[in-house]
């Protein structure tokens, strides 16, 4: 009987720690379930983030192939402006030869007729 009584004792016992480790495992399976939410919740702004900033980087890329394209154009442009100025300033420097030389002719020319 005594030691009916005395397993019973460890049984309770034994039932008392058990009871405890549950709790314990239940608390700390909220606990875990908690964090678990917060860190899907982090993980979902920071995918929206990542979204946000890969949109924003096509955007900026694209912004930037469209400037560069604008850039090339308006140098193509320029250097087709600078051939074009260089080739009028050599036709001015042909013609202002071509004049100077027919200044000269028609000085010589007067000059050694007096009669004009």
């Amino acid at each position: 009987l005594d030691r009916a009584k005395e397993d019973q004792k460890k049984a309770e016992g034994d039932a008392e720690v058990l009871r405890e480790k549950i709790e314990k495992f239940t608390t700390r399976e909220g606990e875990m379930s908690v964090a678990l939410n917060e860190a899907e919740t982090k993980l979902a702004s920071i995918q929206v983030e990542r979204d946000e900033l890969a949109a924003a980087s096509s955007s900026v890329a694209q912004e930037k192939a469209q400037a560069e394209g604008e850039s090339a154009k308006q140098l193509k442009f320029l250097q087709s402006e600078n051939l074009q100025l260089m080739m009028d300033t050599k036709n001015l420097k042909r013609a202002l030869l071509t004049t100077k030389a027919e200044l000269e002719a028609y000085r010589s020319a007067t000059v050694r007729s007096p009669l004009i």
